[in-house]
């Protein structure tokens, strides 16, 4: 690569891979692919109103205050405030969301 780091590099999310980017690439920021978070949206997220609510707050270029208000909503919605996979998503939102 010519000595250069890449600015961003998206994966699917694998774990092995994640730790991989930080140690030869630590400047590098580590993004998640989106087609990989729709297929598991859809996977996970049972309800289609849920579903298209999560894809919302994945695409939608908005302030952080503004993508914490529609997570926020969308939790309350769709009583998702104990689902896990929705959980671990948010932990790693730096990582997909615009906002």
């Amino acid at each position: 690569m010519n000595n250069k780091t890449p600015i961003s590099v998206v994966t699917d999310g694998d774990k092995a891979m994640s730790a991989a980017i930080r140690s030869v690439f630590p400047e590098s920021r580590h993004r998640l692919c989106v087609w990989h978070l729709d297929r598991n949206a859809f996977a996970n997220l049972f309800n289609t109103e849920a579903y298209e609510s999560f894809i919302m707050c994945m695409v939608r270029y908005v302030t952080p205050d503004e993508f914490e208000d529609m997570w926020k909503k969308m939790v309350d919605k769709h009583n998702l405030h104990n689902h896990e996979w929705l959980h671990e998503m948010y932990a790693k939102k730096k990582k997909w969301a615009e906002a």
